[in-house]
């Protein structure tokens, strides 16, 4: 895991959000939804509107002890199979990181896991079979 490919933030109001990051100049290949909507940069890089209830929802809301409440972004790791999310959650327990969630098959087709790091930052590690990569394992959208 040497790399994030997805930022995503938590936002209160998703068409005031979408309507700024369109605003700044952000490509939106798949326009807007009112529960996730994904920009693309070009470097790779997604970023990902949310509102914060319905992302906290796929770890049950789980916070980690020093800070209050979901801090409202997560660093996401998007890998090109199951078995990687396996093997870089196992990797992650190793080094320390405190399991939010197991890996899984999510009910919208994706298979992930949730951690913290060290700091209480929330991360994700992400299988999604649309997901396309380029030969540098970057994020193609």
């Amino acid at each position: 895991m040497n790399r994030f490919n997805i930022v995503v933030l938590g936002v209160s109001d998703m068409k005031k959000s979408f309507d700024f990051y369109t605003g700044l100049g952000f490509h939106c290949p798949e326009g807007f939804n009112e529960g996730l909507t994904r920009f693309s940069t070009p470097g790779g890089l997604a970023i990902e509107i949310i509102k914060p209830d319905f992302i906290t929802r796929d770890f049950q809301r789980k916070v980690h002890p020093t800070k209050e409440g979901f801090g409202g972004a997560i660093l996401v790791c998007a890998l090109k199979s199951e078995a990687e999310v396996d093997e870089t959650i196992a990797l992650a327990r190793s080094l320390g990181a405190e399991i939010l969630q197991e890996p899984k098959m999510m009910d919208w087709g994706g298979y992930n896991a949730f951690f913290f790091d060290p700091d209480g930052h929330y991360l994700e590690l992400v299988y999604y079979p649309p997901f396309k990569f380029d030969e540098k394992d970057m994020l193609v959208l």
